[in-house]
């Protein structure tokens, strides 16, 4: 009995895998992310003779979850101790005026520099 690649991906649903695409999609977080997650071995993943891993999506949750109470926690320890300064909620940014700068645009001085080289 030979086993399809269909008869495969089947079986992984089954067994709660899923692409990293529909993972991705489910977990509303950008592909690329996610495949650089997996490749950095941050998410287990399985991967085929065809190099395309599948996840499981309580994996890919758990990961982005803990990431982001990670980032939470970072940022409330920088307000308790004063290093950070978190914006006022409905403050207003107050309109900067713009100074006069004399002489060349930088892009026009960058565009001198790459020609001298």
């Amino acid at each position: 009995m030979t086993i399809t690649h269909l008869d495969l991906e089947r079986e992984l649903q089954q067994q709660g895998y899923t692409s990293l695409a529909q993972a991705a999609r489910a977990v509303q977080v950008p592909l690329t992310t996610l495949v650089s997650a997996v490749k950095q071995a941050r998410i287990p993943s399985l991967r085929m003779p065809d190099q395309r891993h599948y996840v499981q999506i309580r994996d890919v949750q758990a990961y982005f979850v803990n990431r982001v109470a990670a980032k939470r926690e970072i940022l409330s320890a920088l307000s308790v101790t004063g290093i950070l300064i978190p914006p006022k909620s409905n403050a207003k940014l107050k309109r900067i005026k713009p100074i006069k700068v004399s002489g060349k645009p930088v892009s026009q001085i960058l565009i001198e520099d790459r020609e001298r080289l």
